[in-house]
């Protein structure tokens, strides 16, 4: 559900470097840089797991942690959430000295872990959606290797990261699990904006939710992935032509799947979103992807008609592990 999370201490003066020594903390010193060229004193700890950064021009703490770590789990949930903020507030309380500290959320990363029965067919996923709508949600890709792709929005909001997890942690489980990562890095300029346009304050309590995952990850996700099933073109017209739509509708759907298949961008095969919209809505009340097999890579799933998309599976997975 949630892998990474990381606040910001802000107006910090003061580190008490003796307090920190007793504590066994070993701190790394080095220099920082701003935009405007001037230099500042940065400092770097690991507490407990926990990553903070205190830089001094800002006056600044950037406090950085992983779920999995301080839990000591694997999958985390939506009850999972009052015993992390226990955990960090504990951690917060024995590195300040019991000092009042105000943690505000700077970045969360939800997170969906899908298996697969093997890996050969995660890495099939992987490819069939790796090139897909380049310019989906303003985003560019920022790295492209064989068992992921990466894409940053050009905002700065978010990141959308698709990988097959063993090639990344190297940790045996996940070879076992043949599982393919979809992840959606809320950014602070995303949680700002959240704030302005919203009235979201960045509070922890406001990410870690059924409600919020399946708002931003999988309200955004939808959009690219799709909802429906992913049909061989052939066997998406046979769908639609049994269907009850007039002959009329019938006929512009099998256009547009058409041409989607060769364009895969909106733009180039409607003029209005508007419009587009409705044809997704239509083929989704049949199940139907707009993102088609194309012949290129129906030679993939060549014992299938038909495939769930990467939202559904990843909706299933969620709802029977993440949203308890």
């Amino acid at each position: 559900m949630i892998d990474s999370i990381n606040f910001i201490i802000h107006n910090t003066t003061y580190i008490d470097f003796k307090h920190l020594k007793k504590l066994g903390i070993n701190i790394k010193k080095y220099q920082t840089i701003d935009r405007r060229g001037n230099v500042g004193t940065g400092y770097s700890f690991i507490y407990k797991t926990v990553h903070f950064q205190y830089n001094s021009l800002w006056k600044s703490i950037l406090v950085q942690t992983n779920t999995h770590e301080i839990l000591e789990k694997r999958d985390i949930t939506v009850s999972d959430r009052s015993a992390y903020i226990r955990k960090i507030n504990r951690i917060i309380d024995e590195v300040f000295e019991g000092k009042e500290v105000k943690l505000e959320l700077e970045r969360l990363d939800y997170y969906v872990d899908i298996p697969f029965d093997s890996e050969e067919i995660a890495m099939k996923y992987l490819v069939l959606y790796k090139y897909r709508n380049p310019k989906f949600a303003f985003t560019k890709i920022k790295g492209d290797y064989e068992t992921s792709i990466y894409r940053a929005s050009k905002r700065g909001q978010y990141n959308v990261n698709i990988y097959l997890r063993y090639k990344k942690t190297k940790n045996e489980i996940d070879k076992e699990k043949n599982i393919l990562r979809v992840e959606l890095q809320m950014k602070k300029a995303k949680l700002i904006k959240e704030l302005k346009k919203n009235r979201i304050p960045r509070k922890l309590e406001n990410y870690w939710s059924a409600g919020a995952m399946k708002e931003y990850f999988f309200g955004l996700y939808a959009k690219f992935f799709g909802k429906g099933d992913i049909y061989k073109y052939k066997e998406a017209v046979k769908v639609i032509k049994k269907s009850s739509y007039s002959e009329v509708w019938k006929n512009k759907l099998i256009k547009f799947l058409k041409k989607m298949i060769s364009e895969d961008d909106y733009k180039a095969v409607l003029k209005s979103k508007q419009t587009y919209d409705r044809y997704v809505k239509k083929l989704e009340d049949l199940n139907i992807n707009v993102f088609c097999m194309f012949q290129a890579y129906e030679s993939y799933f060549s014992d299938e008609n038909s495939i769930p998309s990467i939202w559904k599976l990843a909706w299933d997975e969620a709802n029977n592990k993440y949203f308890k």
